[in-house]
């Protein structure tokens, strides 16, 4: 949800619809790769391994990518807009 209000309050309107439109598509498609990926690990690996790793891969992630816009949320009040 924070992702999605930083996205609608930095894109100008003329263009919102097809920024959150890729954002969903980048989304699914990252989703559509990982998903084999992630049941072939479990063949060979075993279901707690990978979904710990899983789980350790997604904090890192989130903690580079969502920490920053709640700091900036934060300190700044509201994120600039891209226009």
């Amino acid at each position: 949800m924070l992702l999605l209000d930083t996205l609608n309050q930095m894109i100008p309107s003329a263009v919102r619809a097809t920024v959150i439109s890729m954002n969903s598509l980048c989304v699914r498609a990252i989703f559509a790769a990982l998903g084999p990926a992630v049941g072939y690990a479990i063949d060979g690996w075993g279901l707690s391994l990978v979904l710990l790793a899983c789980g350790g891969v997604s904090l890192a992630v989130y903690t580079f990518v969502l920490l920053p816009l709640v700091f900036r949320e934060i300190l700044v009040g509201q994120p600039s807009r891209l226009d």
